[in-house]
């Protein structure tokens, strides 16, 4: 309709951002019950901490780059 090709692709981002953001979160929900299911396992304690690590990670990158999309979108 009346949208620009830059709306169409910011929406597109965002989407993609917030798909992002929930495969983000189930990392965290994923290394939390493995973590609380290791029962004393080291190893799957260390693996778990892994996950929410990595997943912490994931979510900065994901917070960043929409920041970036939204201020590069803004300018153009």
């Amino acid at each position: 309709g009346d949208r620009t090709p830059q709306q169409v692709f910011g929406g597109f981002i965002k989407a993609l951002m917030g798909i992002l953001g929930s495969i983000a979160i189930g990392m965290f929900v994923y290394g939390g019950f493995m973590i609380m299911g290791a029962g004393g396992n080291s190893e799957k304690i260390g693996q778990g901490t892994q996950i929410v690590i990595w997943g912490a990670l994931g979510v900065v990158v994901i917070f960043a780059s929409y920041t970036l999309v939204q201020f590069v979108l803004g300018v153009i």
